[in-house]
């Protein structure tokens, strides 16, 4: 039997089985962000391929968790998935390659910060 399963907030869709009739499970209670739940659910229901969507889960690492235990899933790399998640780290990544992208600055300093946003021209 086939069955497909969606986990709350529609954070991973998960198939079991390969037979022709299909049955829902309905949603199931896991935290995204829950890794070590989210494998077990996965274990315990011999989950054929998990793929996932929100960023945090690929961020905390989860295709990498997966794969390690030789469970199918489809998602970027904690790695990869750092292009997403620290905007910070893409901006650098974009100025260092030379890949256009919009102005963007760090600061620690408030009111370094202030001043920087006073001078700028939002103007079309």
């Amino acid at each position: 039997m086939e069955t497909e399963t969606i986990l709350v907030g529609r954070s991973h869709f998960l198939r079991t089985g390969k037979c022709r009739h299909r049955r829902d499970r309905g949603n199931v209670a896991v935290s995204a962000t829950d890794l070590a739940q989210l494998l077990r659910f996965a274990k315990e229901n011999d989950v054929d391929l998990t793929v996932v969507g929100p960023d945090d889960p690929l961020a905390m690492g989860i295709v990498d968790l997966f794969t390690a235990d030789k469970l199918r899933i489809f998602g970027p790399t904690k790695s990869a998935a750092r292009l997403e998640s620290s905007k910070i780290f893409a901006k650098e990544l974009m100025r260092s390659q030379k890949i256009p992208t919009a102005q963007a600055r760090t600061f620690s300093d408030s009111k370094e910060r202030l001043a920087i946003a006073t001078r700028l021209d939002f103007r079309s």
